[in-house]
């Protein structure tokens, strides 16, 4: 009784293995998380974005958005429609602050609802919301927009780019306060002037 016990366990583990060897194990299914039917909370500044959350990127590949930042980079999450003309209006302040603090333990993406990221202003990974919960997550209620994700993947900022003066700008602000682990940012919520409600 006990020999074949010890024999059905045994072939039991050659199956498992020969099963890993031949890639038949199934993965979990890429559009799990996109097609999930569970209420969406919309994130609190402090609030952390959560591990799950996934885009898809320019290559149509299912990645979280977490992973578009090193451990110890900040993230910067410039949302547009991409559809909208009133949009190019913000391109040349955005691409301002792209510029000042892309070498600063900054990572930048590009953020679209619904549709292929076509190419853009920048060099950064454009990336698409195909699920609307991205959007709704992060409170993402029109574009242009900035969201500011901190080293550890906690929502710092939520708001647009004011035209004037980049440095003292909410935004700009807000990117020294995080850079420099300043505990709160003082003004992570300003009124936003939103040119075209999100879809």
């Amino acid at each position: 009784m006990i020999k074949r016990w010890l024999l059905i366990c045994a072939g039991m583990a050659l199956s498992i293995s020969f099963t890993h060897a031949q890639g038949m194990i199934p993965a979990l299914p890429s559009a799990a998380v996109a097609t999930s039917t569970a209420p969406v909370q919309t994130l609190l500044i402090g609030q952390k974005v959560p591990e799950a959350l996934t885009v898809l990127d320019d290559q149509g590949k299912r990645r979280t958005l977490l992973s578009f930042k090193a451990p110890l980079e900040i993230l910067v999450v410039y949302v547009f429609s991409g559809t909208c003309e009133a949009e190019q209006t913000v391109i040349p302040q955005y691409t301002k602050l792209y510029e000042k603090f892309k070498d600063w333990r900054v990572a930048f993406v590009e953020l679209r609802n619904g549709r292929p990221a076509a190419p853009g202003q920048w060099s950064f990974p454009k990336v698409t919301d195909d699920s609307q919960r991205v959007y709704q997550t992060l409170g993402v209620q029109g574009t242009p927009m900035i969201l500011v994700l901190d080293e550890g993947g906690s929502l710092r900022y939520r708001g647009t780019l004011e035209r004037g003066v980049l440095y003292r700008t909410s935004i700009s602000q807000a990117l020294d306060a995080i850079i420099g682990h300043v505990q709160p940012v003082t003004n992570p919520e300003p009124a936003a002037t939103l040119l075209c409600p999100a879809r």
